[in-house]
């Protein structure tokens, strides 16, 4: 049973240092390109191909219905569009 444990125990704080390392070097990335120039970030290798805008609720509810109104008409479909290339 104690060789058990130990073994377990082990490998969870392995298991800790490695998330620990990826965390770090992913933060450290993100940290970089937060202090870059918005020109030298670059543009995306591939733009998208669709949006898919889905907003669900109980019509029959007047505040559940007001909510979805407001943000079919709060919604910017003209920029989606211009992020779609269309």
């Amino acid at each position: 049973m104690k060789n058990d444990y130990m073994y377990i125990k082990d490998r969870f704080e392995k298991a800790v240092i490695r998330t620990e390392q990826n965390y770090n070097n992913a933060l450290t990335k993100i940290e970089t390109l937060l202090k870059m120039p918005f020109g030298e970030l670059g543009q995306p290798a591939t733009s998208p191909q669709f949006f898919l805008v889905n907003i669900t609720g109980n019509e029959k509810e007047a505040v559940a219905s007001k909510v979805m109104t407001d943000l079919m008409k709060s919604f910017d479909f003209t920029s989606l569009k211009n992020m779609l290339g269309k």
